[in-house]
């Protein structure tokens, strides 16, 4: 059975839904836990492709312990997306609430762009913690990094110009 092709949203302005499937299979692997569900239910084509598996659900949980975030304190489960979200009485579905919205950030340390200053924190006047508040979604600066997507392309570009050199190679013999 062939896969959904993705969506394009025309000539205008490229998404990231119109890059080719080679580049979602590159990037897709390096999405978290909460990142990976959402883009998961998108588009029929992306619930196919993105994997939120236990293995998935499990490294963002040792993540978040390794960078000395809080974690549920009660029994996650793992069998579904639905059931992972909803259990330790909600916990789960919390931790990615805040994470979303940036709660967890400092000024100079982003917990969704890591490795990055948090511009959303320093528009809050945030210094550094777990700290309470909403937001307006124009302020909300997670998603791919550029840089990803940048190295993705080079990756496909340099995959393409060797397999070129070797038909050439083969041509010319």
């Amino acid at each position: 059975m062939p896969l959904p092709s993705p969506v394009s949203s025309g000539p205008t302005r490229p998404t990231f839904s119109s890059l080719p499937a080679e580049i979602h299979s590159l990037i897709l692997p390096h999405l978290p836990y909460p990142d990976a569900l959402s883009l998961k239910y998108t588009s029929p084509y992306f619930y196919t492709i993105v994997d939120t598996s236990i293995r998935v659900k499990v490294s963002w949980l040792i993540d978040r312990q390794a960078r000395g975030l809080p974690c549920p304190q009660k029994k996650c489960i793992l069998k579904t997306d639905a059931a992972f979200c909803e259990s330790s009485g909600g916990q789960v579905w919390r931790l990615m609430e805040k994470r979303r919205r940036h709660e967890e950030c400092g000024v100079d340390r982003c917990e969704v762009l890591v490795g990055r200053k948090c511009d959303v924190a320093a528009s809050k006047g945030r210094t550094g913690g777990v700290i309470g508040g909403m937001m307006r979604s124009d302020q909300c600066m997670h998603g791919i990094d550029p840089g990803l997507v940048a190295m993705a392309v080079l990756i496909i570009l340099i995959s393409f110009l060797v397999n070129v050199g070797l038909g050439i190679g083969m041509y010319l013999k």
